[in-house]
């Protein structure tokens, strides 16, 4: 029957709708629950204590995030040369000790 085909054609139309509009919706809140996970992990969020009685945004909150992220990457750089360098310090150290140690038995 023509009337049917289209009654069946709307609501087929209207559950694709719903579904969008429900996996959208769950889309939503996982983004809404990973930047609130990053707000209760931050350090600091826009230059205060998460604690504070005020709610940053959302930008406020990822803006901070990458700024963090961007410090530790840092940190990280700063941590590697220092090891290296300390490194490089005890293999010296190590090849006076055997010196002083083959003078001490000569």
């Amino acid at each position: 029957m023509p009337g049917e085909s289209s009654t069946t054609q709307a609501a087929q139309t209207q559950r694709r709708k719903e579904s969008h509009n429900l996996t959208e919706q769950k889309r939503r809140q996982r983004i809404n629950d990973k930047i609130a996970e990053l707000k209760h992990i931050l350090p600091t969020v826009g230059g205060e204590s998460t604690s504070d009685k005020q709610a940053p945004d959302k930008a406020t909150i990822l803006s901070d995030a990458i700024e963090f992220i961007r410090k530790l990457h840092s940190d990280v750089k700063e941590v590697t040369a220092r090891k290296s360098e300390l490194e490089r310090l005890n293999a010296m150290l190590v090849e006076e000790n055997k010196q002083l140690k083959k003078a001490a038995s000569a």
